[in-house]
């Protein structure tokens, strides 16, 4: 590869870690913020006498609006189903309602 190759080539990997580090921070901010949302819904929920399983059904047709929401905003993308993200909720809620309302840290996993 000549020296011209390298040099474009160190400039487009430092380009994709530039993007990637930005976009990981993005990600890392609005995983917990979504995680501090789901601790709040379920501590108001638990001060009402919701059950667990009514909490977990809620959550899931909560994201199951967003999805259809972003689907009917964009028509032209393709949404995949995000099973490890109800996944990722139910599993917070449950961590939360175990917890006694008390914010659970957050531990290793897809999206914590």
């Amino acid at each position: 590869m000549s020296d011209k190759g390298k040099k474009e080539r160190a400039a487009l990997l430092f380009e994709v870690r530039r993007i990637l580090v930005a976009k990981t921070e993005v990600a890392t901010n609005d995983r917990i913020r979504l995680r501090d949302a789901v601790c709040e819904f379920v501590f108001a929920e638990q001060r009402k006498g919701t059950s667990l399983s009514r909490m977990t059904q809620v959550i899931r047709e909560i994201l199951k609006r967003a999805e259809e929401d972003a689907v009917a905003s964009q028509p032209e993308t393709t949404l995949v189903p995000t099973e490890d993200l109800a996944r990722q909720l139910v599993q917070w809620c449950v961590q939360v309602h175990r917890a006694g309302g008390t914010i659970v840290p957050m531990g290793p996993g897809p999206l914590s």
